[in-house]
């Protein structure tokens, strides 16, 4: 999926939502003002590590921030679901035989979110 350029105001009514200010949330979440302020002017695209450090801030999943970003389609939440239970090889097995080339590009982009998410539990 291509990168949604609407993000950066999504994240900014996040930020306004909670009265912090870009210096505020910045040192709260260890990213710079001026790279927040450049993601909410849609002139920088967020890395996964960068979604990573919002979600606590605003009480939303990296998931859920990937796919507004754009980086992940809705779909792939019943494949996120199966990792948070341990159902994912039969969540997966089930699944993967009628994946076609897209799907396989977002199945991709999970791995990386659950190794965010693993690396931040430890």
């Amino acid at each position: 999926m291509a990168y949604n350029k609407n993000f950066g105001a999504y994240l900014k009514d996040l930020r306004l939502s909670k009265e912090l200010t870009l210096k505020e949330l910045g040192a709260q979440i260890g990213v710079s003002y001026a790279s927040i302020s450049r993601i909410e002017d849609g002139k920088q695209e967020p890395t996964p590590e960068t979604l990573k450090k919002f979600a606590p801030a605003f009480g939303v999943s990296i998931e859920q921030l990937m796919i507004k970003c754009g980086y992940l389609v809705p779909e792939i939440m019943p494949i996120i679901a199966c990792t948070k239970d341990g159902k994912l090889i039969e969540g997966l097995q089930n699944i993967i035989q009628d994946l076609n080339d897209q799907q396989l590009a977002e199945l991709t982009k999970l791995g990386e979110i659950i190794k965010i998410r693993d690396n931040n539990k430890t």
